[in-house]
């Protein structure tokens, strides 16, 4: 006997996440990464006549990016496509691009601009749901740049109160071009912990110097 199913899938992927890498840290939707090794996981689409067969993706700087017309950056499908109207497709609800051939010759680079992942289910007859579900990222692996000089006590100083001052507007402050210039940190020694005003040698956004040029 013979079954048709010319009907798009009952439910498209939804709920989908962001990681730095499988397990890390989880990036908020239109929030900032500078990993170009992302992970993104969904929740899986249904069909109720043939089945849901995977998942076609763009990814790429169009929000509108359809991925039965384009895959935008992305590189070798893991999964056949034949079949569908698709140029890549992935059968699981899940994609970790620490897999190089996922990437295309060109990949993420440094931009105010976002990102987008496009996702739309294709069931085992071809057919694919009429929109993308769609997560939304920025990237940036761009150090940012230094306070152009710190001025400091010259020669010895007899007290532990030492005052150091640094520019804070000009070319000569500390600025980011991509995704903003977020604090400063200080150590003492080549080895030694940095910290902010808090000083809980925690060594990350909890402790920031006030960027008012003076500590």
């Amino acid at each position: 006997s013979y079954m048709g199913d010319n009907s798009a899938p009952d439910s498209n992927a939804s709920t989908i996440t962001m990681q730095k890498t499988q397990g890390g840290a989880a990036g908020a939707s239109n929030g900032w990464t500078n990993s170009e090794s992302p992970y993104f996981s969904w929740n899986a689409g249904l069909d109720s006549q043939s089945g849901i067969r995977g998942y076609c993706l763009y990814l790429g700087t169009d929000a509108a990016g359809d991925p039965t017309v384009s895959k935008g950056l992305l590189g070798t499908s893991p999964a056949a496509l034949t079949g569908t109207p698709c140029l890549f497709v992935v059968t699981g609800t899940n994609i970790d691009f620490v897999t190089t051939s996922l990437r295309g010759s060109t990949w993420l680079t440094s931009s105010t601009s976002p990102y987008y992942l496009n996702i739309r289910a294709v069931d085992l007859a071809g057919n694919v749901f009429g929109s993308s579900a769609q997560f939304q990222f920025r990237f940036d692996n761009q150090a940012p740049t230094n306070p152009a000089f710190l001025s400091l006590p010259s020669g010895f100083i007899s007290t532990k109160d030492a005052t150091f001052t640094w520019p804070t507007s000009g070319p000569d402050a500390a600025s980011d071009t991509h995704s903003g210039f977020a604090g400063l940190q200080y150590r003492v020694t080549a080895a030694g912990v940095w910290y902010g005003d808090a000083h809980n040698g925690a060594q990350d956004p909890t402790d920031f110097l006030t960027n008012d040029g003076s500590y």
